[in-house]
């Protein structure tokens, strides 16, 4: 509703931490991130009866398709803050082992 009215004062101090430093076209990406969080923690929640091996399996499948949306998107105006949310990205995959 006011994706095309992100530069308006109202909106701005409204959304602005939501946003900030983000590309225009993707002003959504902490969303994107908020429901890659609830998604790993509903997969250890669901999968904690089953071997720890399908958590690892199915959190790394969820990690990668971030990664990759991340590496296509590259939502950050800054081209060193894309890099550091890859790298932080894959260090969660690494702490999974």
């Amino acid at each position: 509703r006011n994706r095309n009215h992100l530069e308006d004062n109202k909106t701005k101090l409204y959304f602005l931490t939501l946003y900030q430093g983000l590309k225009a076209n993707a002003f959504y990406w902490e969303f994107v991130n908020t429901i890659r969080k609830i998604m790993l923690m509903v997969t250890n929640v669901v999968l904690s009866t089953y071997n720890s091996l399908y958590r690892i399996f199915v959190s790394v499948c969820i990690l990668l398709a971030i990664n990759r949306l991340q590496t296509n998107i590259k939502p950050f105006k800054n081209e060193h803050n894309n890099q550091l949310e890859i790298l932080s990205i894959l260090v969660g995959a690494a702490t999974l082992f």
